[in-house]
């Protein structure tokens, strides 16, 4: 192996060939933000503005900054093999729901009503549905 991540060769192949596309569903009971990044960041501050979130961060590396509503889902296109999710309650900046949660390839992840990270069901056409059968809609 490279190191402590899974990166097989299939992995490898799927994370550039493959179609890199990740949902992430909020079951959370409040609106999220979400922050992409291809690294693990430390967050020094943050601000929530009327033109939205202002984080600062040890590192300029947030791909993206995602607000996702309650109940709803976000279609990321993935750039990397592995990257990291960080969500942030929008009605309060200091809840820092989950930080530097590790997005593998060709998965995606439900945050449920409780702020825990799940990944989804491999193949459901339902988001909300965990890899346990467990539906968070």
């Amino acid at each position: 192996m490279f190191g402590s991540q899974d990166t097989s060769i299939g992995q490898i192949f799927n994370a550039w060939i493959g179609k890199n596309i990740s949902y992430v569903a909020n079951a959370y009971p409040s609106n999220v933000y979400v922050l992409f990044t291809g690294q693990d960041i430390s967050i020094k501050k943050i601000d929530i503005t009327t033109n939205g979130l202002v984080v600062d961060t040890d590192r300029d590396k947030i791909e993206s900054n995602i607000k996702i509503v309650s109940k709803d889902f976000y279609k990321y296109s993935r750039k990397r093999l592995h990257e990291y999710m960080t969500v942030i309650d929008c009605d309060n900046a200091n809840n820092v729901i989950c930080k530097n949660h590790l997005m593998t390839a060709n998965r995606s992840y439900v945050i449920t009503s409780n702020g825990q990270i799940k990944t989804q069901s491999y193949g459901s056409n339902n988001l909300f549905l965990d890899e346990h059968g467990r539906d968070h809609s």
